[in-house]
């Protein structure tokens, strides 16, 4: 019994050796991604964007991360307002933040400098407090789209650094503290990402 097991453990290794070698003869099969051999690496790190929030400067501080197919990135984030702003010049204290999804692409990510384009889909909170940290308004139900073009350097195998330029638009926003209008616009980011790229 133990001799038949034997043999076809044997006969079943040979078997799987025969056609990686088979296979690995092949180099002009096609497939739907093309010939490039898949690739999957992880990255995270924490990022900012220098941006406006009701035509006042606005210092966003998040992080995320996630994985690489090959030149996809596919991953998760999440940021929030790191200054203080005050409603209509009222002593409310405004808070912001959002996070979700984080979607991209990498151009020649092997070049020391290339670009990455992406998108942050999430799903937002806004409020405002008064002088004692007592929540007067809140609002979490809004939603946020920011693409962004961006180029990133290659430091070293395992650090990146991107810089660029992104456009926040918000929707679903039915409040009294800010509009959609006041809480979208332009904004200026720099990120760092850890891995082994």
């Amino acid at each position: 019994m133990k001799t038949n097991i034997k043999r076809s453990m044997i006969l079943f290794g040979l078997t799987l050796i025969c056609i990686s070698i088979i296979n690995a003869q092949d180099d002009n099969i096609q497939t739907l991604f093309g010939n490039k051999p898949l690739k999957i690496t992880g990255f995270g790190g924490p990022f900012m964007s220098f941006t406006t929030l009701d035509k006042e400067f606005a210092f966003m501080m998040g992080g995320g991360g996630g994985i690489i197919i090959n030149d996809f990135i596919i991953g998760g984030y999440g940021i929030g307002l790191a200054n203080t702003l005050l409603f209509d010049n009222t002593a409310e204290e405004i808070s912001f933040g959002h996070g979700g999804f984080w979607l991209g692409y990498q151009f020649m990510p092997n070049k020391m400098i290339h670009a990455v384009i992406q998108t942050q889909l999430g799903w937002g909170n806004l409020n405002s407090k008064d002088h004692m940290g007592v929540l007067i308004d809140n609002v979490d139900k809004l939603f946020i789209f920011t693409p962004s073009l961006e180029a990133e350097m290659n430091i070293t195998r395992f650090l990146r650094l991107s810089i660029g330029g992104s456009y926040r638009v918000a929707t679903l926003v039915n409040n009294d503290i800010l509009s959609a209008g006041d809480l979208s616009g332009p904004g200026v980011n720099l990120s760092f990402k850890f891995g082994w790229f």
